[in-house]
């Protein structure tokens, strides 16, 4: 007939009871032992041979075993013995390996808490009776929260895999230093934020941000500015090879600069006016001189149907210098710094005209009192 019962362990024996005795001097409760015993249910107590009630009347610390009242006045008036082995309690060979063959690993007191590998390939850990984190052979689970604590000020989460390395220097390191946080990828390559499993912010290994592209040379910069140097830019804007900034000087000046094209603002109805004054682009003779403004502006979509969009342009400068022939009065100031060319007005027409009106008057004046001496 099989055996029936608790398997009879083969492989270990019950151990010698093992004691110490404390001599009581009516105030000391504390009493430091030479093993720590799990639990208070793992000793018996003695003082003066009563034996104490584990549930009341002493507690443990590791091995400092602490009375509720202190023992009275007696030499070796208190002894404690530590329980034997019980029946069927194994332990691992020296070198070897148990086959716990699927088998729940219990840890603590109410069964709650446990490994089990039940899963081929798989380790559970359950805890307050729960699943909360799983392994297998490439993958950790965490169900709930993951928590990484440092006794300094200064916690790391480090994620590596083959190609980075796995030195303190690969990957990416998720830092909390003092108050501060820290993201770092210190691989020379780029960093993705995505929602619903498309790119929407991409900061390049050179530090451009890119928003809602996927196209390396589109986005937003937010930086020293696209095509820019020193720190006056603060935000820049790039499609292909044409860039664009909005720049803050440390005086406060504003700039927007377009480094390929025009500078222009659209209104509501598609009337796209260039804010920069220099497209002589349908003025047949360009611009009339160096610096010259022009006022351009047209109407439709100049992007994609441009052959079928209306402008209007005119050379300011032009119309201006024109004025000042008229009148001989200087409107346009041109030099260098702060300090005027003194270039002056080449004509004045209407005062030419208004000299030779003049004149004309006189000759009229003149022809008038010769022909009255001829009648007479």
């Amino acid at each position: 007939m099989a055996y029936v019962g608790t398997p009879i362990d083969t492989t270990n024996q019950f151990q010698s009871l093992q004691g110490k005795r404390f001599s009581g001097d009516g105030s000391t409760t504390a009493f430091t032992l030479d093993i720590a015993p799990t639990s208070v249910f793992d000793i018996e107590v003695f003082v003066e041979n009563v034996r104490q009630d584990p549930n009341s009347a002493y507690t443990l610390n590791g091995t400092t075993l602490t009375f509720a009242a202190a023992p009275a006045s007696g030499t070796n008036s208190i002894y404690v013995i530590h329980q034997a082995k019980a029946v069927g309690t194994i332990n691992a060979p020296i070198g070897g390996t148990i086959d716990m063959n699927g088998v729940e690993l219990v840890l603590d007191e109410d069964g709650d808490t446990s490994i089990t590998a039940d899963t081929d390939d798989q380790i559970d850990f359950r805890v307050g009776g729960s699943d909360k984190y799983t392994m297998t052979s490439d993958t950790f689970t965490a169900r709930n929260n993951v928590t990484a604590l440092s006794s300094t000020t200064t916690a790391n989460v480090r994620v590596q895999n083959s190609t980075t390395g796995s030195n303190s220097t690969d990957g990416l390191l998720i830092q909390a230093t003092g108050n501060d946080v820290y993201i770092n990828n210190y691989e020379n390559a780029d960093m993705y934020f995505r929602t619903n499993n498309s790119d929407r912010l991409k900061i390049t290994s050179g530090g451009k941000i890119l928003v809602n592209t996927t196209t390396a040379d589109n986005g937003m910069i937010n930086s020293k500015g696209a095509d820019t140097t020193g720190d006056n830019a603060c935000y820049g804007l790039e499609r292909g090879s044409n860039k664009g900034t909005i720049g803050l000087s440390s005086t406060g000046d504003l700039t927007i600069k377009a480094a390929n094209g025009e500078v222009r603002v659209e209104d509501s109805g598609g009337n796209s006016t260039v804010v920069s004054p220099h497209n002589f682009s349908v003025i047949p003779d360009g611009e009339s001189e160096e610096l010259a403004w022009s006022y351009y502006s047209r109407k439709g979509d100049e992007e994609n149907d441009f052959n079928n969009s209306k402008y209007i342009s005119t050379d300011i400068t032009k119309v201006i210098r024109k004025l000042e022939n008229l009148t001989g009065e200087k409107f346009i100031y041109k030099g260098i710094g702060s300090t005027d060319d003194g270039s002056t007005v080449s004509q004045n027409i209407i005062q030419s005209l208004t000299d030779r009106v003049e004149t004309l008057e006189t000759e009229m004046t003149a022809l008038k009192a010769r022909v009255t001496t001829l009648e007479g």
